[in-house]
C-alpha cells in the first residue's frame, strides 16, 4: 500500500510495447567473383617466363634469377605489376628487381614505363 500523499498515476509510456522491426533486406544480391580488370589473376613464376598481352599480377618465387620477358604485342594501356618474393632477383626488361620488392610498369602504346616501385629495383 502507497500512502495517498506519495501515490502517483502510472506513465502512460509504461504500457507502449515495441512493433518487431525486421533488419533484413527483402532480397540481396549473392556476392560476385574476383573481377581482374586488366588482365588474369595472379601468375606464380618459379621459372624464367614470358609474360602474356592478358596477364596483370606476377608473383616470382624462384630460388635463382630469373627473367620475364615483355609481350610482344602488349594490351592497350597494359599494367603489370611484378612481385618478387624469391631469394634472387628478376630481370624485367631492363629493370632489375631485389628480393622482396615489386615493380609495376605500364605499356603507354609506344613503350614500357614505371608507374609505382617499392623497394629496390634500378
Amino acid at each position: 500500500m502507497v500512502c495517498h500523499g506519495d501515490w502517483e498515476p502510472r506513465q502512460p509510456q509504461d504500457f507502449v510495447r515495441g512493433v518487431a522491426d525486421v533488419q533484413a533486406p527483402p532480397w540481396t544480391r549473392p556476392e560476385a567473383h574476383d573481377t581482374y580488370l586488366l588482365g588474369t589473376g595472379p601468375e606464380n613464376i618459379s621459372t624464367n617466363y614470358t609474360a602474356l598481352s592478358t596477364d596483370s599480377i606476377l608473383y616470382v618465387s624462384g630460388t635463382s634469377s630469373i627473367t620475364i620477358t615483355l609481350p610482344v604485342t602488349p594490351s592497350a594501356y597494359q599494367i603489370l605489376t611484378i612481385n618478387n618474393a624469391g631469394t634472387s632477383t628478376v630481370s624485367v626488361g631492363t629493370w632489375t628487381i631485389a628480393v622482396n620488392s615489386s615493380l609495376s610498369i605500364a605499356w603507354n602504346g609506344t613503350v614500357w614505363q614505371v608507374v609505382l616501385g617499392q623497394g629496390q629495383f634500378n
